[in-house]
């Protein structure tokens, strides 16, 4: 109450909520202000009552086959009104006359789901929920329509084929099937030594007709098959294909032996790189030209042991070094150069150990020395003389 006379020792508290625990404080007041409130009562309950509101967001379909579900908004707490709290979930199917009834009892859950195996696929039904208590039941909720879950695919996905990209990535392709219901693919794949149980699995939409395969093994055989789902569950999987992943990429970084300017030109020249027995062969080299900090470049590919990229015209640049094979890319060598680098060259005694190693460093001498405008006036003069150009180093 909004005002209680001075004299009064009593007073009735109106419009609490059922079942629900209160303490009371009284305070005094007059012309001069409000004087400091009484210690609080000790804790009462109010009686119980039924329920008066009802679940909200009633809806649910889908599910595995033969399901119906059905899901709502639990009610707070503050709104069970007293014990015994739970729901009544009534179901029918679209234009029938008998609501089917079931009781959840637990007050937390806002989910239930009906099997019958005879329960028709993709069925139109009509769901409501109320709640209930010791004292009563509560008002339905608005009736929704929900379909009970559609039947998970039948039909095997056909043209099932893979390709092996690398000693870690393979890429599976598949036809569709014909049925609409299909949300998408699952694909699946294992080691040879492992347990059908152990696969991984990897799903895309109904749009795809493909995907990639990434951190396989190298060099070990994998099963492979591709399976339809769709809310129901998964459709029956395609024929196992058998695959081995190439050898892992040469584990040896290439040796860059020589940076040689020349011009407006630096020649880079690293060491052969020879791969092991259980890697992949390395079928050429991948060299990334990019700015120092960055990690875009320009990439070239040779089959070469020397490659030529402009001189920086600012800052540093850096020249990265990789084999290449059928099981991918190699470890990375680099190198920095820039407008005012000094040349880099290996030890003498390096040179000494290899002579494969001394006879690219000549080459690339001479390539430098053939450009240059002494070399074009000895050469006019004496043509068949190689040697004595050789000799201005």
């Amino acid at each position: 109450p909004s005002d209680i006379e001075g004299n009064m020792e009593s007073a009735r508290v109106i419009d609490l909520i059922p079942w629900m625990e209160y303490e009371f404080r009284i305070i005094a007041t007059n012309t001069l202000g409000t004087g400091e409130p009484s210690m609080p009562s000790q804790r009462i309950r109010t009686e119980g009552a039924p329920p008066n509101v009802a679940p909200s967001d009633v809806g649910g379909g889908g599910g595995s086959n033969r399901e119906l579900t059905i899901t709502w908004m639990p009610l707070s707490r503050e709104y069970h009104y007293g014990n015994n709290f739970g729901y009544i979930v009534a179901f029918k199917p679209f234009g029938e006359k008998e609501w089917r009834r079931v009781t959840v009892t637990n007050p937390e859950i806002g989910r239930y789901v009906h099997k019958d195996e005879s329960m028709p696929p993709s069925t139109q039904y009509q769901v409501k929920v109320k709640a209930f208590n010791s004292k009563g039941d509560g008002p339905f909720s608005l009736t929704a329509v929900i379909y009970s879950a559609q039947d998970a695919p039948t039909e095997v996905p056909t043209d099932v084929s893979v390709k092996v990209l690398s000693s870690s990535e393979i890429s599976v392709s598949w036809h569709h099937v014909t049925e609409k219901s299909v949300e998408g693919y699952q694909i699946r794949y294992w080691a040879a030594h492992d347990k059908e149980a152990a696969a991984q699995r990897v799903q895309v939409s109904n749009q795809e007709y493909s995907t990639k395969l990434e951190n396989l093994k190298p060099n070990t055989r994998y099963h492979i098959d591709v399976s339809a789902f769709n809310s129901a569950g998964y459709g029956p999987p395609s024929r196992t294909i058998d695959i081995i992943t190439r050898k892992a990429p040469p584990s040896q970084r290439p040796r860059i032996i020589s940076s040689v300017r020349s011009g407006s030109r630096y020649i880079i020249t690293w060491d052969h790189v020879k791969a092991m027995s259980n890697e992949s062969a390395v079928e050429g080299y991948k060299v990334l030209y990019r700015p120092d900090g960055q990690h875009e470049g320009k990439l070239f590919s040779t089959g070469k042991h020397t490659i030529e990229v402009p001189v920086p015209s600012d800052g540093e640049y850096v020249v990265e070094v990789r084999a290449h094979s059928e099981g991918g890319d190699g470890e990375v060598a680099q190198i920095k150069i820039s407008e005012m680098s000094t040349p880099f060259m290996p030890q003498t005694g390096e040179i000494a150990s290899s002579s494969e190693m001394t006879a690219l460093i000549i080459k690339v001498y001479l390539k430098v020395f053939l450009k240059s405008d002494k070399a074009h006036k000895t050469l006019q003069q004496q043509p068949n003389s190689v040697l004595e150009a050789l000799s201005f180093f």
